[in-house]
């Protein structure tokens, strides 16, 4: 028998993804015995300041990559939106499983819908991304940082301290959490790169845990995860970049089309543009759309967004 650990975060979230990880590999591999380890990160840890002011996604990922490397774990799972779209080439990032709704939801004790909230309702979100969409629906909203799990931002919620909150809807459906919301179409609020997915993050060399993470890999979310951090990469996003993307497959699953867009608080400018291609050029794909944005004043409007948020 095969033992091999498996690190993940502490939240109810991630052990709830973990935990079904580990059952669709141990499915896959039974001669394998798979244990879980949890960890504490920096970004778990450290909850009353914005992500973008403590150096970003990475928070989540960092103690897990060293654990990799010493040896303490075998893989890591992650929410691939979580990752960071560069890694060290130590690292392999292997999107598994079937993506769940890749969209963001809304949550007020209401229940009312976005373009029902009231000017200057207070909205909780640390995401730059939400942030910067929630002010193009309506500019009168104040949105104020919000960190921690999903039932502590719903606790907060709950004590007035926001009128609402935004949070990802794979959480909410992962978790069941039982209360009203409203899922965003990705035309009101676009989601971040990756959001719906989850990863293992395995150490390069690992050739023998690479065929067997392979066999719980699937096909179209595989494609929209290559094209979406590839879009991503291509605009060097970082925690201090406002990007979203979405991609989906079309014509009997040979084609993928993404959406990108990027967003600055400067004058609250945003450019959003599309890409289609073949599926198995997906990376090809994201990368020519991040061009195309660029090419049309992104990278500027990211820049606008870095300056804005470093001051």
């Amino acid at each position: 028998m095969i033992k091999l650990k498996i690190g993940s975060r502490k939240s109810d979230l991630a052990t709830w993804q973990a935990t079904t990880v580990k059952e669709a590999l141990q499915k896959e591999n039974p001669d394998h015995n798979f244990e879980m380890v949890y960890m504490s990160t920096t970004g778990d840890r450290v909850l009353d300041q914005p992500l973008y002011n403590l150096g970003g996604k990475g928070l989540f990922v960092k103690e897990l990559e060293k654990a990799l490397l010493d040896g303490r774990i075998d893989m890591a799972v992650h929410s691939l939106k979580d990752v960071p779209s560069q890694v060290a080439k130590d690292f392999l990032i292997m999107p598994v499983l079937k993506r769940a709704n890749p969209s963001d939801s809304l949550i007020n004790l209401a229940n009312l819908s976005i373009d029902k909230l009231p000017d200057q309702a207070v909205i909780g979100t640390s995401s730059l991304r939400r942030e910067l969409q929630l002010k193009r629906i309506n500019p009168s909203f104040e949105v104020l940082p919000l960190r921690g799990n999903i039932q502590t931002r719903i606790a907060k919620l709950k004590d007035k301290s926001f009128m609402a909150i935004v949070l990802a809807e794979a959480g909410l459906a992962r978790l069941e959490a039982k209360i009203d919301h409203q899922i965003l179409s990705p035309s009101v609020m676009l989601p971040a790169s990756g959001q719906g997915i989850l990863a293992i993050e395995v150490l390069a060399s690992r050739t023998d845990l690479i065929e067997d993470i392979k066999k719980i890999q699937d096909k179209a979310t595989l494609a929209c995860a290559i094209c979406e951090r590839a879009f991503l990469d291509g605009l060097g996003g970082d925690c201090w970049t406002p990007i979203a993307s979405l991609s989906q497959l079309e014509n009997n699953n040979n084609t993928i089309n993404i959406k990108g867009a990027v967003f600055s608080p400067v004058g609250k400018k945003h450019l959003s543009l599309s890409e289609v291609g073949d599926i198995n050029k997906a990376e090809e794909v994201g990368k020519n759309l991040a061009q195309k944005i660029l090419a049309k004043g992104g990278g500027e409007l990211l820049k606008d967004s870095i300056n804005y948020y470093r001051q």
